[in-house]
């Protein structure tokens, strides 16, 4: 099989589409999408197709990509979102939230005397402290803690979940045919519940004096929505915002 073969082959993959499951591809629908949006990039321009939602228990949509189309880095605060990709593939960066710190259990220890413990016995907490002042010195203004799970592509007909901490942040980007994900989110987001959505920057702070660090911690800094970015409502047959 040569590089004329190999050619071939991945010409025909392109006229065929996206592949569905092995021998079933579909065209992709992002240019039957409507409103047309001519005015903007296609590859900055992501479609939703509204599906069905009930205020404050759930919503459930279509995110249709063109080719190389990108949703940024973004939240999902205290919910959880099933997706499934319906055509297509996607790049997937996903991220943890670092939980809150349990609080200590109360003791009739008083401060004073476990103080002199810790430094008779040389325990853990001073070291605890100084690496919570270290990361405390690191950490950029207005940011959170999370750490990075992984990349991984997703396919059709994968299916992925999101929780509150587990995944919470994620970015997609689709592959060369574009793809669709249906999405539903538990609940939806809701401004006036503190549900809102955030994109984000990623900033890492490797240092080999802190035994406590750990690769794929980073920072996490909110931003605006990027400007290369647009996700705009539309309709598709009998899905969408008319519908």
């Amino acid at each position: 099989c040569g590089p004329d073969n190999n050619n071939n082959n991945n010409n025909e993959q392109q006229q065929l589409g996206a592949e569905l499951k092995p021998g079933i591809y579909v065209r992709p629908i992002h240019a039957l999408v409507r409103p047309p949006r001519p005015e903007i990039k296609e590859s900055s321009c992501v479609r939703y197709l509204h599906v069905a939602e009930v205020q404050g228990k759930y919503s459930i949509g279509v995110f249709v990509f063109p080719p190389h189309a990108r949703i940024p880095l973004h939240d999902h605060p205290g919910m959880c979102v099933l997706s499934r990709v319906l055509y297509g593939s996607v790049q997937r960066l996903s991220l943890d939230r670092e939980r809150e710190p349990t609080p200590p259990p109360t003791t009739t220890t008083s401060s004073s005397s476990s103080s002199s413990i810790f430094r008779m016995f040389g325990m853990g907490g001073s070291k605890q402290q100084r690496q919570q002042q270290r990361r405390r010195r690191k950490q950029p203004p207005n940011s959170s803690r999370a750490y990075r799970s992984g990349v991984d592509r997703l396919s059709a007909p994968s299916v992925t979940m999101l929780f509150p901490y587990e995944g919470n942040l994620h970015e997609f980007s689709a592959g060369p045919h574009g793809a669709a994900v249906l999405d539903v989110l538990l609940p939806p987001y809701d401004d006036n519940e503190r549900r809102d959505c955030t994109f984000y920057n990623i900033q890492y702070d490797y240092d080999d004096d802190d035994d406590d660090d750990d690769e794929t911690a980073c920072w996490i800094i909110p931003t605006g929505q990027p400007e290369d970015f647009h996700c705009l409502s539309g309709s598709y047959l009998n899905l969408g915002e008319n519908h």
